[in-house]
Order: C-alpha cells, then sequence, then structure tokens
C-alpha cells in the first residue's frame, strides 16, 4: 500500500513593467510510505522526493498560461512517480523486507 502526500510551492521569478509575473517555479514535493498488507500494516519504506520545473506566462494570453501550467505540473507529477519508483527499487533489489 503506497501513500503519497503532496505538496507545492509556487515562485515568481519574472515580471512585466507592469508587474504583471512573466515566468514562475513550481516546486513539488512528495512524502511517500509504504506498508505491507499484513494486519496492521506495517511501514516497509518511506522517503520524500523533490522536484521542480518553470513556465513562461506570455501576455494576454491566459489559455497559454494554463497550458503551460498544466504541463509544467504534468512534468512534475511524471518526475516524481519516477523517482519514487527508482528508490522502491533500490530498495527492494536485494529482496523482499525481513519481518522484524
Amino acid at each position: 500500500d503506497l501513500r503519497v502526500g503532496l505538496a507545492y510551492g509556487i515562485e515568481v521569478q519574472g515580471f512585466e513593467r507592469d508587474g504583471t509575473p512573466s515566468r514562475v517555479r513550481i516546486t513539488a514535493t512528495a512524502n511517500w510510505f509504504l506498508y505491507d498488507l499484513n494486519a496492521p500494516p506495517r511501514l516497509v519504506a518511506q522517503g520524500t522526493d523533490s522536484t521542480f520545473d518553470t513556465y513562461n506566462v506570455p501576455q494576454n494570453q491566459f489559455f497559454a498560461a494554463d497550458t503551460a501550467r498544466d504541463a509544467a505540473e504534468r512534468r512534475l507529477m511524471e518526475q516524481l512517480a519516477n523517482d519514487v519508483v527508482q528508490q522502491l527499487a533500490v530498495r527492494f533489489e536485494s529482496g523482499p523486507p525481513q519481518a522484524g
């Protein structure tokens, strides 16, 4: 049973002359916990992964800005998912956890 909690942070990195944002950085952090399926569940592995992405905010193109943000968020989720899978693969490379 893999449980993941996500947190986002948004930071404006660039501004137009009128003060509107022109570039945004999104940071995503995943805290994950892997439990076995026993009753009660036992924590098998845990970790934290973090990544970031940026996108430009086009002037007067709100739909383009939404599309850019959606693409950045999709890349973040894919990167976090890959990072978690990689950590789990390394964790279980030597076999399943021993009962203890």
